[in-house]
């Protein structure tokens, strides 16, 4: 059997199949059952979890780091501890250790300027003042009456670049010191390895997640979070 066929077998476990989330008779299923046992087991048993997350912490002081995994005692989500490493405003090394399976996730989130949702040139508001008189209007015409009309010209408070972010299995050298770190550090308190994108990336067609219908739900998804 390859890893997938294993990994496979290990969702078949924790998820019903060919039952969507609203289902009534999905949170009534034994395989719901032992995912939820899982996770509020995970949320107790969670001392390795936490001791890493402190480690990281005295590694990297300049950093913010985000333990997603307050929630497992509820057993309401996810199949993964999950935490987040934030190197700056729009630079994230996020991290996933499951406790379905013997694997864990490395990836970095980036922030960037979304090209594709720019608008045309002289697309963007701007606020021009006149005297004593305010007008909103296109780019071009602020540019136009700036310079053969004396006005002032500044953008609209929300008028930011649009945004999007990019997740990405691959480091930069920004983040590769912390994703070195986390490789060794994971390893060394679970004995775990990482999931292959290749792996991770696999639909399993016949299990539904908290976001995810049947035919959409990935290795990932199933086994740690719906991070991608």
């Amino acid at each position: 059997m390859t890893i997938t066929d294993d990994m496979i077998g290990i969702v078949h476990t924790y998820y019903p199949r060919g039952m969507v989330r609203d289902d009534p008779r999905y949170k009534k299923s034994a395989e719901y059952g032992r995912l939820v046992a899982a996770r509020r087991q995970a949320g107790k048993d969670n001392e390795a979890w936490r001791t890493l997350l402190r480690r990281l912490s005295e590694q990297f002081p300049a950093t913010s780091v985000l333990n997603d995994s307050l929630h497992l005692p509820t057993g309401s989500l996810d199949a993964a501890y999950s935490g987040k490493v934030f190197l700056s405003p729009s630079l994230t090394v996020g991290f996933l250790v499951s406790f379905l399976a013997p694997y864990y996730v490395l990836y970095s989130a980036r922030v960037v300027e979304d090209l594709e949702e720019r608008p045309t040139t002289g697309g963007r508001a701007r606020v021009i003042f006149a005297g004593r008189t305010c007008y909103v209007v296109p780019a071009w015409v602020a540019k136009l009456a700036t310079l053969f009309l004396g006005a002032t010209a500044s953008p609209l408070a929300d008028d930011a670049p649009p945004k999007r972010t990019v997740v990405s299995f691959e480091f930069t050298p920004e983040e590769q010191a912390c994703a070195a770190w986390l490789t060794q550090e994971i390893e060394a308190i679970w004995g775990f390895e990482r999931m292959p994108p290749e792996v991770g990336k696999v639909i399993v067609p016949d299990v539904a997640t908290d976001n995810r219908s049947l035919g959409e739900a990935t290795l990932y998804d199933c086994l740690f979070a719906e991070f991608v």
